[in-house]
């Protein structure tokens, strides 16, 4: 994806994160049928992207994508990935692939109060919780959901 063609998006690429800001700021920002275009453009092509995470810049600092969201990250995970704890993990694979991602991604999501580290174990909600799968990460849980003597596991980076 030509990043540096769009009219309406101003997207920089920064190791595995971009940054997309809308760039109207004559028009606010509102919506037109460019800027709607070209954001399906823009995320329609992300699945060609490896690893990329999209994030929004405000007022020049990194915020999370979902203000008002409950962000449950895998304790394991916390620890593994951050980079303060990197000597402890020094045959990681991923390390340089991940680059920056802690730091862009989840440090902000933290800073902001929003992240609550969990266990495997961990009960999100009546019927539903979180069970260690990991492969992917360390740290990586399926959700188990059961109602009424069904029961359905949700498996990925979940």
């Amino acid at each position: 994806m030509d990043i540096s063609r769009f009219e309406t998006l101003l997207v920089e690429r920064r190791g595995a994160v971009d940054w997309v800001t809308l760039n109207r700021p004559g028009k606010l920002n509102a919506l037109n049928s460019v800027l709607v275009r070209e954001l399906g453009e823009y995320f329609g092509g992300l699945y060609r992207e490896y690893a990329v995470r999209v994030v929004v810049l405000r007022e020049g600092r990194w915020e999370p994508t979902f203000p008002k969201a409950r962000y449950l990250l895998p304790a394991v995970d916390e620890v593994f990935w951050n980079p303060a704890n990197a000597a402890q993990f020094l045959e990681q694979v991923g390390r340089a692939v991940n680059a920056g991602v802690y730091e862009d991604s989840v440090a902000p999501v933290i800073a902001a109060g929003m992240a609550e580290l969990v266990q495997p174990g961990h009960r999100v909600a009546e019927g539903i919780t979180l069970e260690a799968a990991p492969g992917h990460t360390p740290g990586q849980m399926v959700m188990h959901v059961s109602s009424r003597g069904e029961h359905a596991l949700f498996v990925g980076d979940v």
